[in-house]
């Protein structure tokens, strides 16, 4: 996977490199670890929302016994 980095965000980077002592490439790397993790939880609350939304009428109206 490529990822193009504009100049002024590459310049941000290597501040906050300098800050927390680690190189440009490990910020990048964890930013899109926790960029994964949140499309991850996105796509599984989708699901979620549009199993709910596809569940008859009936099946609502029954929930509680179905606990």
């Amino acid at each position: 996977m490529e990822i193009q980095i504009s100049k002024e965000t590459l310049l941000q980077l290597k501040k906050a490199s300098q800050k927390l002592g680690s190189d440009e490439t490990e910020i990048i790397n964890k930013a899109l670890i926790l960029y994964l993790r949140y499309a991850h939880s996105s796509i599984s609350l989708n699901e979620e929302i549009k199993s709910w939304e596809d569940a008859g009428i009936e099946d609502l109206n029954n929930f509680d016994e179905k606990l």
